[in-house]
């Protein structure tokens, strides 16, 4: 940084002129200061004496109207007195009233002994023979004082209104009234001004006082300090004039306005001397800034200098900031800083996510506010303790609000005391949130009284077993079941659990030492003796716990009671040899009747259709042709009947075997229409196909599967009405199963009904046509070579609407080639 050089001053005498120059600068400073201090001065004055003095013109003016009311009260007061007597509601303004001719001496000496007033006889005859529009008489009476309700003290002589009447029974005579003093004093307003100090009423002819009022509100300390403004006013009265004088005690604001010109010439003349001294600083100054520059320049370098360098210490510095702000940001528990009030100076962000008040609205409050109100008094008590040295660092379980509005638990630690860079003790702590702990506590002991509820209550033993058979824990069912009273006993008695209570313990101990880590639960069967040595059969679920080095610790498990089962086993193992003996019996018995019947039932069914067909020549009479008829399609019928009970024997009986081959589902359809045609023709229903071209060629017996259509299609004919409709579709579903469906627009079924449907030998009773007759084999028989294919017979029915039979082949029967 260079010096200027027309700023470097040297140390030599400066010339005359520059002298001279820097006096008339100084001496034209201090001219304009008075001249302009003393301008503003005079001006601000001449204000100020205005504006007192219209401020107490208001007052006068208030001071003359409430004279002249009131002396207009009076004299209204007066003439209603006259016209009503003591009914007058004036009566309390006088002390008496008189109605007396213009030369009455009889009435005024009557006057002066009732009321006691010292008045020159002289002055009334004077008063009455000018006969005036009104007039007032000072009164030589003694002087009366009085103390109003606002603290004021009145002193007043007696004084009288002469008021001429000119109306009434009492025209052209003269009301003389003598006025009350204290009642003309709570009429008269003007005492209820609060800056009047002194108020003087004379009459203007004899210059006496008639009343006086003094403001006895103010003590002794503001009367000597108070300013005091006086005025005269002249006020006419019923032509009479009245001289007022008036003290009002000056107003705070009025002193201070006053005050104000004086404060502004001091202020001014302080600025006058104040510039004075700046510029003859200021040219001092001057003489130095050369001298100054040189050094400043040499330390500007310096500073230079030091400013970079220290530069780099405040972004190494800001950079330790930011770093320690986000390793205290980081950490999951509150920090706080709080005053020895409690008002909360600092926090870090976890007090966000804890409370979720954000740090900027909660900065400034009272920390202990914020705990739950029936800890803070204690924690408060606490704090005081430490910071008096009465108490170590300490921990304490609170809760603290959210913002939800709930309370939050944890755990507050104040750990130190320490001064900030201003010497202002603060309290360093911190928040634990412990709200899930403590809800995991909860949790535990829960869980534990839920296990606890378990383990006493259980149906089944639970047990912990060492690998030498000695129980470390069992419930009380456990004890129950080998017949201990309590769990205790079982424990205390029983030493190898292996040897004393398991029938073959040397086949129990080989199944459990084959298990190693991480294989499950095993489950066995064993027989096992009760306390009194009785046999019982018994469940286990059982499982090793190892250590983390696989050391084998103990067997835990459970164990049920299952004698009662294995009996019921027995039983029904015994039963079910039984059953399938005579079911074995019966399809055998089945069968062999079956073959008997079909060869005499061919014989019948032959000659009966020779007879009907008439191949040797008429019949006759024509009933032997009728009767021949009827018997071959009885023996048609029966036999179909025999070839379906022949077809479930043999199913039960596991004789039946499917002859699988290529089976074009479309043809099979088509043939079994053709078949069942004329009967649909003759029920008069319509026999639609929809989606057979469609249809995949399926891997199955082309007979069973013409026989299963031709039951499901029969059964549809037979239930559904004349003008129905029978519906014959097949599709493809997303497993590629083929669903060959059947639907039609009969009486429908119920839940009931199908089930019983699909039950052999289960005849339904809904039949359109009674004349059909059956013995409930053909969904039973559909049933049954659908489990033969691999498939399910699927059955969906609603009573009135009608029913859908479904044959569903699996996907692996389908036909790909």
């Amino acid at each position: 940084m260079t010096v200027p050089t027309h700023l470097t001053l040297s140390s030599d005498p400066a010339p005359s002129g520059g002298w001279i120059k820097r006096y008339i600068a100084q001496f034209m400073v201090i001219i304009n200061g008075l001249v302009l201090t003393m301008t503003a001065f005079f001006t601000l004055s001449i204000f100020v004496q205005e504006a007192i003095r219209d401020e107490y013109a208001t007052y006068n003016e208030l001071i003359r109207k409430d004279i002249a009311e009131t002396f207009y009260l009076i004299d209204q007061a007066a003439a209603d007195l006259v016209d009503h007597g003591e009914k007058s509601s004036y009566t309390r303004l006088f002390k008496s009233l008189h109605v007396v001719d213009p030369d009455p001496s009889v009435q005024i000496l009557s006057l002066k002994q009732e009321e006691g007033i010292f008045l020159q006889e002289e002055e009334i005859r004077t008063v009455l023979a000018s006969k005036p529009a009104h007039a007032l008489i000072q009164a030589h009476g003694t002087i009366s004082s009085v103390r109003s309700a606002e603290g004021y003290e009145v002193e007043m002589r007696d004084f009288m209104l002469i008021k001429p009447l000119n109306s009434g029974q009492h025209k052209g005579k003269f009301a003389v009234v003598v006025i009350d003093p204290v009642n003309f004093s709570n009429v008269l307003l003007m005492e209820k001004n609060s800056t009047l100090r002194r108020a003087q009423i004379n009459l203007a002819q004899v210059n006496l006082p008639i009343y006086v009022m003094s403001n006895s509100n103010i003590d002794a300390v503001t009367e000597g300090k108070a300013s005091y403004f006086n005025q005269k006013l002249n006020v006419s009265v019923y032509d009479n004039d009245l001289n007022v004088y008036v003290t009002y005690i000056k107003q705070k604001q009025l002193i201070l306005i006053e005050m104000v010109p004086w404060l502004l010439l001091g202020f001014g003349l302080t600025l006058t001397v104040i510039g004075w001294m700046y510029v003859w600083n200021n040219q001092q100054k001057t003489n130095l800034l050369g001298h100054a520059n040189q050094t400043l320049e040499l330390r500007n370098r310096e500073l230079g200098l030091e400013a970079n360098e220290r530069e780099k210490l405040n972004q190494t510095l800001r950079k330790s900031e930011r770093e320690n702000k986000a390793i205290i940001n980081a950490i999951s528990d509150v920090i706080f800083e709080i005053g020895l009030s409690g008002d909360i100076l600092f926090l870090n962000e976890a007090w966000v996510r804890i409370t979720g008040f954000p740090i900027d609205q909660t900065m400034g409050r009272n920390l202990f506010d914020l705990i739950h109100p029936q800890d803070q008094d204690e924690q408060r008590r606490n704090v005081s303790l430490l910071v008096k040295g009465q108490r170590q660092a300490f921990r304490a379980i609170t809760r603290v609000r959210t913002s939800e509005g709930l309370f939050r638990s944890v755990e507050m630690a104040i750990s130190m005391l320490r001064l900030d860079e201003n010497k202002s003790l603060r309290i360093v702590g911190s928040f634990t949130d412990i709200h899930g702990r403590e809800r995991a506590e909860k949790a535990l002991v829960e869980a534990e009284r839920k296990y606890r509820t378990i383990w006493e209550n259980a149906a089944g033993g639970i047990y912990q077993i060492t690998p030498e058979g000695q129980f470390l824990s069992a419930n009380p069912a456990m004890s129950a079941i080998f017949g201990y009273d309590m769990a205790e006993a079982m424990l205390r008695e029983v030493r190898n659990a292996h040897q004393q209570l398991f029938v073959q313990p040397h086949e129990r101990l080989r199944q459990l030492k084959s298990m190693v880590p991480g294989d499950p639960a095993v489950m066995i069967e064993s027989q096992a003796y009760t306390r009194d040595n009785a046999k019982i059969w018994v469940q286990e679920s059982i499982r090793p716990v190892f250590d983390e080095n696989e050391n084998l610790l103990y067997y835990e498990g459970n164990l049920y009671d299952i004698t009662a089962r294995k009996e019921a086993e027995d039983q029904l193992r015994e039963a079910k040899l039984e059953s399938d003996v005579a079911n074995r019996a019966k399809s055998e018995f089945l069968a062999n009747m079956s073959h008997e019947l079909r060869t005499p039932l061919n014989s019948i069914i032959g000659f009966s259709e020779i007879i009907k067909d008439e191949v040797f020549g008429p019949v006759n009479p024509r009933p032997y042709w009728e009767y021949a008829r009827d018997i071959h399609e009885s023996g048609r019928h029966l036999l179909s009947i025999i070839n379906q009970i022949l077809d479930i024997s043999r199913i039960d009986a596991g004789e039946r075997e499917l002859k699988d081959s290529v089976v074009d589902i479309a043809k099979v359809i088509s043939v079994c229409s053709e078949i069942l045609a004329p009967k649909a023709k003759s029920a008069n229903l319509s026999l639609t196909e929809i989606g057979l071209d469609k249809a995949p060629k399926i891997i199955g017996e082309e007979v069973a599967i013409k026989q299963m259509v031709i039951n499901i299609l029969s059964n549809a004919i037979k239930f559904t009405p004349a003008g129905g409709r029978v519906t014959i579709s097949a599709e493809t579903d997303a497993a590629g199963s083929l669903r060959l469906s059947v639907t039609d627009t009969g009486v429908g079924l119920d839940e009931e009904e199908i089930k019983r449907a699909m039950s052999p030998f289960g005849v339904l009773d809904g039949r359109v046509n009674k004349s059909t007759s059956g013995i409930g084999l053909g969904l039973s028989l559909v049933q049954a070579l659908m489990k033969l294919h691999n498939g399910r017979l699927e059955i969906f029915s609603q009573r009135g609407i009608g029913t859908t039979v479904t044959m569903v082949f699996p996907a692996s029967r389908a036909h790909t080639a």
